[in-house]
């Protein structure tokens, strides 16, 4: 992802964080393109609304069921947010 969207945020001078916090290195099974999608589109929204500061990745390790592990992506950043009135 970094290679994808870190020059776009480069371009508007800010920073994009990817950090892994999930500590695993197993094999995982998933829709890969469709994370990436998903992963693209709100890291592109953070960039797009961030006008100084940072956009981070963070990947959490969550819930563990036998050989199922889940995984928790969370994208945050420093922009404008929305206003509470509109949530």
């Amino acid at each position: 992802l970094d290679s994808l969207m870190g020059h776009t945020a480069r371009a508007k001078g800010i920073d994009l964080r990817i950090e892994d916090r999930a500590a695993y290195s197993g094999p995982l099974m998933g829709d890969a393109l469709r994370l990436e999608q998903v992963l693209i589109n709100l890291i592109g929204n953070a960039i797009k609304f961030t006008e100084q500061g940072a956009v981070t990745l963070e990947i959490q390790r969550g819930k563990t069921h036998g050989m199922t592990v889940w995984l928790r992506f969370v994208v945050g950043d420093t922009g404008i947010g929305i206003a509470p009135e509109t949530l």
